[in-house]
């Protein structure tokens, strides 16, 4: 860490994730794991960067809402994070589709979790870009199910 004190951060979230958890988990029955996950997100152990933030502001749901009021969750990247998403692009051409038409938080998801040292929580599927790559740079990468049990959150 470049600061004189230890980061809470140990988790930087994927839009994928926050999309799954909308769908599969919403909040009028899976309290809970909104409430964890406000906390977590409030004391900025749970973190993101801006590409997610902008990514889930294309849509309109009440996801919008939520995302803007953890708004300082989403930071911003230091050089040496865009450095690495400079190569990231560079060396896996089509990841990144110009037009702009499909996500491209990816490499600044994997850049982030690569410099702070953080796992990742997402839902893509094992063989799509963000996983593959992750695991090419010995990234952890987890699920929610999985994030709900290292962290011990109970829902009962």
């Amino acid at each position: 860490m470049d600061d004189l004190f230890e980061s809470p951060w140990r988790y930087v979230l994927d839009s994928s994730a926050l999309i799954d958890l909308k769908k599969d988990y919403p909040p009028e029955v899976f309290g809970g794991v909104w409430n964890r996950l406000n906390t977590a997100c409030e004391k900025f152990e749970i973190i993101s960067v801006r590409e997610v933030y902008n990514e889930i502001m294309r849509g309109s749901d009440w996801l919008l809402d939520w995302v803007e009021k953890h708004k300082k969750m989403f930071i911003e990247h230091s050089p040496e994070e865009l450095q690495m998403i400079r190569e990231l692009m560079d060396n896996n051409e089509g990841w990144i589709d110009p037009t702009g038409m499909r996500p491209a938080a990816d490499p600044f998801v994997i850049a982030c979790a690569h410099h702070r040292k953080l796992i990742i929580i997402q839902q893509e599927l094992p063989h799509r870009m963000l996983p593959t790559i992750a695991r090419k740079m010995k990234i952890v990468c987890v699920r929610l199910p999985e994030l709900f049990v290292r962290e011990k959150w109970e829902f009962k």
